[in-house]
């Protein structure tokens, strides 16, 4: 950024000004003139008009503005400067009282490119433009591009702690901060995330293995998965063989049963039908009931599964709950073994203090035979004083703090509401604007109408004056036409020696009334005249008023009415936004108390913490002391660590003999947990199966009332197939008896029946078998499926867990590191001794040319927050380490200029963004001697060299002769010009 021109009008003690910069760009110049004529205030005007604040940062913007000022115009600085070959003008109005109104006019601002295109207006706007152009704030911007009065020290001398604020917030390093957070918080959340997910596999795992299998190993206990679904597969192989087998021999039986059942049928169909057709046909209701018994048992089948494996699983969950029971006895039995142990532990325990003691008396006493302990008392009780000191005042600033933080709470306005504010009241006075103009307009016709009107009437009024004008004189002319001068003079003569109340000469009558005399009335033609004259110029001007024509516009008075009430709302909003302005100056200030607050909180925490370390130091060191030295002599001595050695073998030998048998017990009990869980787990499985089949059961039942729980076994049992079969025979007999008996014979072959008995008994008894191993085969096919499904689910999610585990690992390490526990400092810290490195060795190559090798700025040694900042002087005319605070008045200015400038390249060097072609310094070369003022300017002339422009502001007479670019302030009455010298010029 270069400076073209700079315009004030009407700021500080400048009426009309103009600086034009192009005459000494890329120069080192000097601003000189008297003390309070106004050389700051240029810094501050460009400053203002680039940030909307002044240069320094305990100077308010209102100080800006001139006493001088008329109340009716307003203060504006308008800036034009260059960017990267692009040029812009910067247009800020200040803040003022308008006249005599008590309503403040709020400022303006505009930026215009190099063609006078508006490109953003309003305060907020341009200042935000204007910052994301140059890619700094106003803090940056009075480091980089102007050094303010009294102010580039500030860094030199600051503590640790307000270099660390400066330097995090010209650096921007609160995002290294906030990435160590992310990162320590991301690393929190993946370790309880990798607990958990450990947890849900190892959990899985013990569903399907028993907890003597289950190892802590993934590898181990996939491999003891894979062997169960392996012995799973075999199983279910053989069941599928048996399955198949027994359906083969069934019905191999039940065609055999067939072929029986039919001779024997036809053998009974032929003895039996002829004899028995009637006793059949008187048989119908004992095959109906034979009918309904058949659809019953047909029903029954339904159930028959959900039955048995009702009868089997209740079984089951009987012997599991007597196996709970058993088991939870031996638990609490364990348990109870286990406490006594510990009892037994807490109870010798009690002289573990003791034994220790014994053994750091035995191991250190000969440490404490001198007097290094004599003062050691003394030392803790007024440490422990301080301390209760500062944690009083600790709580303090925290109450504190915390009313801060309540206050700030209950403010409940922000810029964003002032911004909105702002613009509302900004378009409120555009509308304002244009109504007023209306308001002109509409006044400006009816002044036309009125005096278009007013001259129609005088124009009436002069023509009938004209025409009785045209009359009179008309009649004068007929009177005196026929009169020649003679008779007119005579008649004069005559009229001129009448006199009132007296007779005439002629006549003799009394004269009431002296007529006029014969002459020509002039007046008549002069008023005519006139009154033609006024009469062309009237028309004119009606002519005139026409021509301007009368447009139909609203009423003045219907416009003063809106104009009324949005001055009433425009009232409304500057009163809203001088309340949100000083809520916000209010909320601003309680923010800046609460940071301040902060840090005094977060700094008697870190005085408490080194406290309460040093106090723990001298506590232990105290015990020792005590604990260690209570002996009176050798022999006493001799005796108690006699005494000592064998109360610690005795103590030593039973403890070892507790804590082995707490071990065996912690596992024992660890495994009884481990196989109740297991158990109640299988237990909750079959009671599961045993409602679900329960429910089938006792909803058959209530649907066939009928029919009980103890019927249920003989109707499975029952031959369905035989009774059908007897069903249909009935009917096919009763149905073609007749023509069956004469057939039957023929087919049958042999006469003799043959019992089935045995054979149904068999066919029923493989029926059943079938039906188990179907069901058994179901069981273990979906075991396997629950099986595969469940080892595919494990497996994926270990291959997630290690992978995830990786990455926690890696970052674990990251953040152990960016935390400073592996002996390094903070990230955050660490970047800032970083910059300030950079910054020191910067300034140090300046720094040594000015002081001729004698100093250079260092470092403190040190990570502390609290020194880790902190900036000494390296003398080497002495070879020693010194404060900053012992360099002489020229010394100091030195080493502030060399880090000033040292601040400014560093930040233009981080950023890469900013493009800064100039540097002001304001002040401090009064405390320099002739030849260390001659190094620092030539150190200012090789820093131009590179392109800058470089202006300063001093009284030193000496600098005159130096440099050969000169801006001189003049004054007169109170009022600054300006007087640009250069070389040139002269």
């Amino acid at each position: 950024m270069r400076p073209i021109k700079l315009e004030l009008k009407y700021i500080g003690p400048y009426e009309n000004e103009t600086i034009n910069f192009e005459d000494i760009n890329k120069t080192l110049f000097l601003i000189s003139g008297k003390t309070g004529s106004g050389k700051s205030m240029i810094f501050d005007a460009i400053t203002h008009a680039l940030f909307a604040t002044a240069s320094t940062s305990v100077r308010g913007t209102e100080s800006l503005r001139s006493q001088f000022a008329p109340s009716t115009e307003p203060s504006i600085i308008t800036f034009t400067f260059m960017y990267r070959g692009k040029t812009y003008k910067v247009e800020r109005r200040l803040r003022y009282f308008r006249g005599t109104n008590t309503t403040e006019t709020p400022p303006e601002s505009s930026i215009y490119d190099e063609f006078g295109e508006l490109i953003e207006n309003g305060l907020t706007k341009v200042t935000a433009f204007i910052t994301e152009l140059l890619q700094i704030s106003a803090s940056q911007f009075r480091q980089i591009g102007l050094l303010p009065q009294g102010e580039f020290r500030k860094f030199l001398v600051a503590s640790s702690s307000d270099k660390e604020e400066i330097l995090k917030a010209l650096f921007r390093t609160e995002r290294f901060n906030a990435l160590y957070q992310k990162l320590k918080k991301d690393h929190d959340t993946n370790k309880q995330k990798l607990i958990m997910n450990h947890a849900l596999i190892m959990n899985q795992f013990s569903q399907v293995l028993v907890d003597e299998e289950i190892s802590t190993s993934f590898k181990e206990n996939l491999e003891l998965f894979t062997s169960k679904q392996e012995i799973a597969i075999k199983e279910l192989k053989e069941k599928e063989i048996n399955y198949a087998e027994r359906l083969e021999s069934k019905q191999e039986l039940s065609n055999e049963i067939l072929k029986i059942k039919e001779n024997n049928d036809r053998v009974e169909s032929y003895f039996n039908k002829k004899n028995n057709l009637e006793t059949l046909l008187k048989q119908k209701s004992v095959i109906r009931e034979k009918e309904n018994r058949l659809n019953l048992t047909q029903k029954v089948l339904t159930i028959k599964d959900a039955y048995y494996s009702y009868k089997e699983y209740a079984s089951k969950v009987s012997a599991t709950e007597k196996l709970i029971d058993k088991t939870n006895d031996i638990y609490k039995e364990r348990v109870a073994y286990q406490e006594n142990i510990d009892r037994e532990l807490e109870k010798i325990s009690k002289n573990n203090s003791k034994i220790m003691s014994y053994k750091e008396k035995i191991k250190q006493i000969s440490k404490f035979d001198n007097s290094e302990y004599q003062t050691i008392e003394s030392e803790l009780e007024n440490l422990q004083k301080d301390i209760e000191k500062n944690n009083k005042t600790l709580v303090t600033k925290q109450e504190q703090l915390e009313a801060l933080e309540k206050k700030i709470f209950e403010i409940d306005v922000t810029d964003t509401m002032l911004r909105t504010a702002e613009v509302d009241m900004y378009s409120l006075k555009e509308r304002l604007f244009k109504i007023e103009n209306e308001l002109i307009i509409a006044k400006e016709v009816e002044q036309n109408r009125k005096e278009h009107n007013e001259l129609i009437e005088k124009i009436n009024l002069i023509k009938s004056e004209i025409d009785e004008l045209t009359l009179n004189i008309e009649k004068q002319n007929n009177d005196v036409q026929s009169l020649d001068n003679i008779d007119i003079e005579t008649i004069n003569d005559m009229i001129t020696h009448l006199e009132v109340g007296k007779p005439c000469v002629i006549c003799q009558q009394t004269v009431s009334q002296i007529p006029d005399t014969l002459n020509y009335d002039v007046d008549l033609y002069r008023d005519l005249e006139l009154k033609t004259k006024d009469l062309d110029a009237m028309e004119i001007k009606r002519l005139i008023l026409s021509e301007k024509g009368f447009k139909e516009i609203r009423s003045s008075s219907e416009i003063e009415s809106d104009i009324s009430v949005l001055k009433d709302e425009l009232s409304n909003y500057e009163t809203e936004i001088i309340r949100i302005e000083l809520e916000l100056k209010r909320k601003h200030e309680l923010e800046s108390n609460l940071t301040e607050l902060n840090s005094e909180v977060h700094e008697m925490i870190h005085i408490l913490d080194f406290s309460n370390r040093d106090l723990e130091s001298l506590n232990i060191r105290f015990k020792k002391f005590k604990q260690e030295t209570n002996f009176g002599s050798f022999l006493e001595f001799k005796q108690s660590l006699t005494k000592m050695n064998s109360e610690i073998d005795a103590y030593e030998s039973t403890l070892n003999k507790l804590e082995s048998k707490k071990q065996e017990l912690m596992v024992e009990v660890a495994k009884f947990e481990s196989q109740l869980d297991s158990i109640q787990y299988k237990l909750y499985t079959e009671r599961n199966i045993l409602d679900e089949n329960s429910k089938k059961v006792s909803l058959f039942l209530s649907e066939h009332e009928d029919v009980s729980l103890n019927d249920l076994e003989s109707l499975f049992k029952a031959d369905n197939d035989a009774l059908k079969s007897e069903i249909e025979s009935f009917h096919n007999e009763v149905m073609q008896v007749e023509s069956l008996i004469e057939h039957i014979k023929k087919d049958i072959k042999s006469f003799e029946i043959v019992d089935l008995t045995e054979k149904l008994k068999e066919e029923s008894k493989l029926s059943e078998l079938i039906n188990i191993e179907s069901k058994l085969v179901g069981q273990l096919e979906s075991k396997i499926k629950e099986y595969n499904a469940t080892y595919n689910r494990i497996v994926n999610e270990i291959e997630s867990y290690n992978h995830e585990e990786s990455r926690f690992t890696e970052l674990a390490k990251l953040v152990e590191l960016l935390g400073g526990k592996q002996g390094t400092p903070t990230l955050s810290r660490f970047v800032l001794v970083y910059y300030l490195e950079r910054i020191l060795n910067q300034a140090n190559i300046r720094l040594r040319k000015m002081t001729n090798g004698r100093y250079e700025l260092r470092r403190a040694e040190s990570y502390r927050s609290d020194q880790s900042l902190h900036i000494d002087v390296f003398d080497y005319f002495n070879n020693a380490r010194r404060s900053v605070a012992t360099l002489s008045g020229g010394e100091s200015f030195q080493a502030a200029l060399a880090l000033a400038l040292a601040l400014s390249e560093i930040i233009q060097h981080e950023s890469g963004s900013i493009d800064m072609d100039m540097l002001l310094i304001d002040e401090g070369f009064g405390t320099l001697d002739e030849q260390t003022l001659k190094v620092a300017i030539d150190t200012l002339f090789d820093l131009q060299k590179s392109g800058k422009m470089i202006g300063i502001i001093s009284h030193v007479e000496e600098l005159k002769s130096m440099i050969g670019n000169i801006l001189y302030v003049e004054t007169l009455d109170e009022r600054s010009q300006t007087r640009l010298v250069t070389p040139l010029s002269n």
